[in-house]
C-alpha cells in the first residue's frame, strides 16, 4: 500500500492542469466570467472559440478547483 504520489502520474496530472489555467488565462475565460455565469456554449460564443473545445477546457478547469 503506497502512501505517497506516484511521480510520473503527479506530474503529467499537474502539467496538464498547468496547461488547462495557462489556456483559461490567455483565452480571457476567467476575464468572461468576471462579469457573469455563461453555459459553455455562451462562453464560446462571447470568447470566439469552439464549442466543443470550450466545454472541455471548462471541465479541466473546474476539475483542478
Amino acid at each position: 500500500f503506497q502512501l505517497g504520489p506516484i511521480p510520473g502520474f503527479e506530474t503529467h496530472i499537474s502539467a496538464t492542469l498547468a496547461s488547462a489555467i495557462m489556456a483559461g488565462v490567455e483565452l480571457e475565460i476567467f476575464e468572461c466570467l468576471e462579469s457573469a455565469t455563461f453555459t459553455a456554449i455562451d462562453l464560446a460564443s462571447r470568447c470566439d472559440t469552439d464549442t466543443i473545445a470550450t466545454a472541455l477546457l471548462l471541465d479541466a478547469l473546474v476539475a483542478s478547483s
